[in-house]
């Protein structure tokens, strides 16, 4: 049997373009992450049983890093200045 692809979706990142699919074949579902720039491409494969812990540690890579929505970071919280001394 050929891997069938159940959902597949892709992004600029930078200079490289990010391709993510789910796929099934006789060994199970997986999901594949590749990069692909210039002329060389990498992938990886995750379990389907995996990809919940995948997806929990890149929130917490995310929130580390201070992203929002669109990949910028968010603004430093501002804080009153301190009150003048008379």
């Amino acid at each position: 049997m050929d891997d069938t692809t159940q959902f597949e979706t892709s992004f600029p990142a930078g200079r490289k373009q990010i391709f993510v699919d789910v796929n099934e074949n006789d060994f199970g579902t997986y999901c594949k992450i590749k990069e692909r720039g210039g002329q060389q491409t990498n992938s990886i494969l995750i379990p389907s049983e995996s990809i919940v812990r995948l997806r929990d540690a890149l929130n917490e890579a995310i929130s580390t890093l201070g992203l929002k929505e669109g990949g910028r970071r968010r603004a430093p919280a501002r804080t009153a200045p301190p009150p003048r001394a008379r």
